[in-house]
C-alpha cells in the first residue's frame, strides 16, 4: 500500500464526544466503564428495555418458534452477565414509596401492580430506568 492510499487514522465517533480518562468523570458524564469498553448508560438501558419488550411479546404470542424463545432467554442471560437487571414488577404490592411511574390507577384499596408498560432497569445495582405501571386496587371490580 502506498503512502497516498492510506486512510488517516480516525477516532470512532461518539455521541458524547471523547471518553474522559478519570472514572469519576466518566460516571458524571453518563459513561459506564469496565476493563474493556466504555458504554453509554442511557443507550444500554434502552437496549435492555428493547430486549425485555421482545421477550414479553414472544411470551404473549399464540405461537413463538423455539429459536426465538432461546434467543430471548440468551439475550436476557447476557444482560444478567453484564450486571443489568430488568424487572417488570407485575404482582408487586404498590405503596407510595415505590419508585415507579404510575400511568393509571384503578381503585384505591390494597393496590397491586397489574400491568407493566416499561420495566425498571438496574445497571450494577443502580436504577437507570423507572418502571411505568398500571396499579389496580381490590375494590376496582366493585366499581364496574
Amino acid at each position: 500500500m502506498t503512502e497516498k492510499n492510506r486512510l488517516p487514522k480516525q477516532k470512532p465517533a461518539s455521541p458524547k464526544g471523547d471518553i474522559p480518562n478519570e472514572p469519576s468523570q466518566r460516571r458524571a458524564a453518563g459513561w459506564a466503564l469496565d476493563d474493556k469498553i466504555a458504554v453509554d448508560v442511557a443507550q444500554l438501558t434502552k437496549l435492555a428495555v428493547a430486549i425485555w419488550r421482545i421477550d414479553r411479546r414472544a411470551q404473549r404470542a399464540e405461537y413463538t418458534p423455539e429459536p426465538v424463545k432461546i434467543a430471548c432467554e440468551s439475550a436476557l442471560e447476557r444482560l444478567a452477565d453484564l450486571e443489568i437487571r430488568v424487572e417488570d414488577l407485575i404482582g408487586h404490592v404498590y405503596h407510595d414509596n415505590l419508585r415507579v411511574n404510575v400511568v393509571e390507577q384503578i381503585g384505591t384499596q390494597e393496590l397491586r401492580i397489574t400491568e407493566c408498560l416499561s420495566p425498571a432497569v438496574y445497571i450494577q445495582g443502580q436504577l437507570t430506568a423507572t418502571a411505568a405501571v398500571v396499579v389496580t386496587g381490590a375494590d376496582a371490580q366493585d366499581e364496574s
